[in-house]
């Protein structure tokens, strides 16, 4: 039997032959009938021989001969357990010779029937799969069997999820955790099993078509409920198949009370999601010339400029199903950002069906790159050539650009643009950059089955030779799936035909905003400080360092513009206050009394707003001066490197290169608080390319501005809706509705009207309490960009979210008690003697304050590929010390403060002199409280739930007590600007009656639960 083709199959009804792929296909029962070929056999041989007919697991080898099946001519029919695809070996052999195992000397059968689930059973886990239907319930982390029972589905794959009767909606479906000891693991939806002849657990001759998986009640499924009605739903994975649901078959899951039977600990860890399955259904599978396994990497700098490496299996035939197609993602850029990715297979293509044939074999070609216009394949990387331009005819020059420089050296001058079409003004400017020639050489075809070298670009616009602006807006969300750019390889052996390998490139562009408002600026440099990436890092620019020096002499030149703007609106302020003070003196020569002593005090503010405003003109010239300083200096360095680059062109052709700060975003930070500072921008190319999207915004906020103020004064010249030329009805004076005239009155009038104003102001009753909203105060650094999360080596690309905040307030109230209008309330008289007292010169104040804030502090990370972050298991458990640490911390403050003060204030005057003295003698207790907490993952603890939870600190601000009296005089003459004598003195101090102390309180406040 050493020839092919001995075998003789009949055809008839329900049988039929594939002669080429040596397959023999039956309906469900059907009688087969094959003869073998016996032209050079004697009779005693033919009679005496055997026949292989049996299923296999793998391939078919070492399978034992039929008790039943023996001669020339045999008959039989395949089981109704082996119905559905699975590969039976069939091979007739001749006395004293050895099965082959393989076509063309034996056939595959199978038989095709209609694919069905009929039905499912709950079981006790049993290690020899004969465990008892369950009919009590199961507590959480306890293990059970689901058993399937299915027909026609002999050898392919069904997919199976579970799920609670009680939920409502269908994508709640339990999660499958494959490890529970590994907090990094991603859970699934579904189990993933192979159909197989089984036994059966009642009639052990018996074979069933089923499918056994082993189950465990998941502790963390108790986040659905403490009571589940679990039930599956079973779908087959074929074309067109349809997902059944067994809502009737369910098995209860409930926490386990105290007083309830021992908790059976399940005997497995987690539930394994996939399981791939062996039994044969395609004959392609035993084919030569094959791959078992493909493996792709690509290495890159991270963030924090460690190498790193995302590698991923992408097929292996022991663990994977038969692939059709298969992707990588990468993260990539146009130029220095681009990714040189390794490809490498198991590959065997020693024996090919087309060996014969040079244009068809597979050797050689196992690789195909034919679907992509650009040259990508990674030939060598030899030494700098000499050369102005390469000699290979197929470098791809659309992506890697080779410009003659004119010179033998490597280096060449690129001129781009940037056309940038901005909210802020659209304008084109050009750039020369000094860019190193990439020496790589790139075609289209692999020198190796087994490993090759591509390198990956992503195209922003057009080409990749430069980017506008709008190009990079559109990917403002990096990792979307519409921003994918495929490239598309197909791998092909005999066994294979065609499947493709998509590299899926994603944009290596960062995003960084940050924000601040009512923010000290220095604080919001601490927040910046505390994550080094938000300082603009570039490690090589390839910028020539002249424009650098532009840029900073030009960004000097409008911070000097700015502050020397702001000198002169305080100059024109101080020029008010001038002349409020001359028209206080002047109203004081001809006043008398309260409100004498009313100017005095207006007096007394105008100058102390007068220094105030000197001080901050001092400031502003100092800031001018300082840009100013800079620019002569940037000037300076400048000449000096013109000079050196003029001198070093001569002796060396490679320009240097220069790490300019292309932008300082600490100058960007306005002067004083309640500011909104703004930056955006985005670095694309990493480490070589960046733009800032809102440089030069302050100029529009301030030119905005200054048209408002020109609007109002138009409206004041020409009579805009002001309430001085509206009516009480609101309605518009004009000539047939003229404003009446002012009364006027002689100064004894007036004097004596205006002290009746005062007198019945004081008359008038105080209100009880005041609220006050303190705004919120926001401090914000935000980036985003697309990554491979760094504790996952699958592949998988999400957007990671750095957050770096301060919002201390989010909110805040601060409410005053006023004890004083209390007092006045008790009785008429009360009121009348305190309104004599203030006539006379005395203030008294009796009040209280309480001040309320709540704030957030922290740094978060999340990336939405995986849900990976700083808070959820396997990077919180890495903190050093989770109360210090803690990514986020949350919190509330309480101040109170009770303050009771008496002030006296006269005037004397006799003999041309006057007199002025202040009395001020006051009791202030201060107090608060703080309950802040760091934020922890809780998990596998006995006392707690597994979940997020807030460890709450306790800070008591101490008990401080100031008491004090100040005394301030000033003799001089009646009319004159000068004090012929000044007294100023104070007594008392501050007493810490109580000192403040923290302590942490033993518990945890629940924030969520998973």
């Amino acid at each position: 039997m050493a020839k092919a083709n001995k075998l003789i199959i009949k055809k008839t009804d329900g049988v039929t032959v594939d002669s080429e792929n040596y397959l023999i296909t039956t309906n469900p029962q059907t009688k087969i009938v094959v003869t073998a070929n016996t032209d050079e056999l004697e009779p005693d041989e033919i009679a005496n021989i055997r026949w292989i007919c049996s299923a296999f697991i793998g391939r078919p080898k070492n399978l034992e001969y039929h008790a039943v099946l023996k001669g020339k001519k045999i008959y039989f029919s395949i089981s109704k357990a082996a119905t559905g695809g699975g590969l039976i070996w069939l091979e007739a052999v001749a006395p004293n010779k050895e099965p082959t195992y393989k076509a063309p000397y034996g056939y595959f059968v199978n038989t095709i029937g209609t694919p069905s689930i009929d039905r499912v059973e709950w079981r006790e886990y049993q290690s020899d799969n004969k465990g008892a239907i369950v009919k009590d319930k199961k507590f959480f982390g306890e293990g059970i069997q689901l058993h399937i029972y299915t027909s026609g589905l002999y050898g392919h794959d069904i997919e199976v999820s579970l799920l609670d009767k009680n939920l409502v909606y269908s994508d709640k479906i339990l999660l499958l955790d494959k490890d529970i000891k590994d907090e990094t693991n991603k859970p699934v939806k579904h189990f993933q099993r192979e159909v197989k002849k089984l036994k059966s657990v009642k009639i052990p001759e018996i074979y069933q078509q089923k499918v056994i998986i082993n189950v465990r009640a998941d502790m963390q499924w108790i986040k659905e409920g403490k009571v589940l009605e679990v039930y599956p739903i079973v779908k087959p994975l074929l074309k067109d198949a349809k997902p059944t649901s067994f809502k009737d078959t369910i098995v209860v899951i409930k926490k386990r009370e105290q007083k309830e039977r021992a908790l059976i600990s399940a005997t497995k860890s987690g539930n394994k999601p996939v399981k791939i399955g062996n039994i044969a259904t395609d004959t392609a599978d035993f084919k030569p010339c094959f791959y078992t396994k493909i493996i792709t990497s690509y290495t890159f700098k991270d963030d924090e400029e460690k190498t790193r490496e995302t590698k991923a299996t992408i097929y292996d035939s022991n663990s994977s199903l038969k692939p059709k197609k298969m992707s990588f993602a990468v993260v990539a850029g146009p130029r220095e950002g681009k990714r040189k990715v390794k490809i490498e297979l198991d590959t065997d293509t020693s024996y090919c069906l087309f060996e014969q044939n040079e244009k068809l074999k597979h050797e050689g070609r196992v690789l195909n790159f034919s679907n992509i216009e650009d040259a990508i394949v990674l030939k060598d990387s030899a030494s700098p050539a000499k050369e102005s331009k390469p000699k290979e005819k197929n470098i791809n020059e659309t992506i890697f650009k080779q410009i003659d420089s004119g010179n033998e050296g490597k280096w060449g001058k690129v001129f781009g643009s940037v056309d940038v079409d901005s909210v802020i003004g659209g304008f084109k400017r050009y750039t020369e950059k000094s860019l190193a020639v990439n020496n790589d050489k790139y075609c289209k075809e692999a020198s190796s089955d087994t490993e090759v070298n591509i390198g990956i670009p992503y195209k922003y616009g057009k080409n990749t030779d430069n980017e506008r602006l709008k190009d990079l807006v559109a990917y403002i969300w990096p990792a979307s799936a519409s921003n994918i750019q495929q490239y598309q390889i197909s791998i092909q052996t005999c066994r294979q035909k065609k499947v493709v390998l998509n590299i899926d490139a994603y944009p290596d562009i960062r995003w960084t905003l940050q924000f601040c408002y009512n923010t000290d600026p220095e604080e919001f440099n601490k927040i910046r400080g505390q994550y080094k990436d938000y300082k603009v890092r570039l490690e090589k620019v390839n910028e020539d360092a002249k424009e650098t020096y532009d840029h900073k002499i030009d960004r000097n030149k409008d911070l000097a513009d700015k502050y020397d703007k702001m000198s002169k609106e305080v100059k024109g302020n101080k020029a008010k206050s001038e002349r409020k003070i001359k028209k206080f003196e002047r109203q004081l020569k001809k006043a008398s009394g309260a409100e004498k002593k009313k100017l005095k005090n207006k007096k007394n503010e105008a100058i102390k707003r007068k220094e105030n405003l000197n001080k901050l003109q001092t400031k502003y010239k100092n800031k001018k001066n300082e840009y100013e300083e800079k620019i002569t200096k940037h000037e300076k360095s400048k000449a000096k490197y013109q000079k050196k680059e003029r001198k070093k062109a001569n002796k060396d052709p490679e320009l240097s290169k220069q790490r300019p700060d292309l932008y300082d975003f600490d100058d960007n930070l306005e002067h004083g608080i309640s500011d909104i500072t703004l930056a955006l921008w985005a670095e694309w190319d990493r480490p070589t390319e960046k733009f800032e999207i809102t440089a030069g915004y302050q100029k529009y906020v301030e030119m905005l501005k200054t048209v408002l103020k020109f609007k109002k004064i138009v409206d004041d010249i020409f009579g805009g809706k002001k309430e001085g030329n509206i009516d009480k009805k609101g309605k518009k004076y004009n000539s047939k509705n003229p404003k009446p005239k002012k009364k006027e009155l002689d100064s004894t009038e007036a004097d004596r009207e205006k002290k009746l104003k005062a007198i019945l102001g004081l008359f008038k009753l105080k209100p009880l309490m005041s609220v006050n909203i303190i705004p919120p105060s926001v401090a914000l650094a935000c980036s985003w960009h697309a990554a491979n999360p760094k504790n996952s080596h699958q592949n998988e690309i999400g957007t990671t979210i750095d957050i770096n905040a301060i919002f201390d307030p989010i909110i805040g109230a601060e409410i005053v008690l006023n004890f004083m209008a209390l007092v006045e309330k008790s009785h008429p008289l009360v009121k009348v003697a305190l309104t004599i007292l203030e006539l006379g010169g005395f203030e008294i104040r009796l009040d209280l304050t309480v001040s309320g804030v709540v704030f957030c502090k922290g740094h978060i990370f999340y990336n939405t590929a995986t849900g990976e972050n700083n808070i959820m298991p396997g990077d919180f458990k890495d903190l050093k010390d989770p109360t210090t640490d803690s990514p986020l911390v949350l919190g509330g403050r309480i101040e109170m403060e009770v303050y009771a003060g008496i002030k006296f204030t006269k005037k004397y005057e006799a003999w041309s002199y006057e007199a002025v003295i202040e009395l001020n003698a006051y009791a202030s207790v201060v107090t608060g409280i703080t309950i802040s907490g760091s934020v922890e993952w809780v998990k596998d603890n006995n006392n707690y739930p597994d979940g997020i939870y807030l460890n709450p600190i306790l800070k008591f601000h101490g008990l401080t007590v100031t008491i004090a009296a100040k005394g301030k005089g000033e003799f001089g003459k009646v009319g004159s600007d000068e004090s012929i004598a000044e007294v100023d003195g104070e007594v008392g101090g501050e007493y810490v009656v109580m000192d403040p102390y923290e302590a942490e309180l033993d518990m945890k406040i629940p924030l969520g639960r998973c």
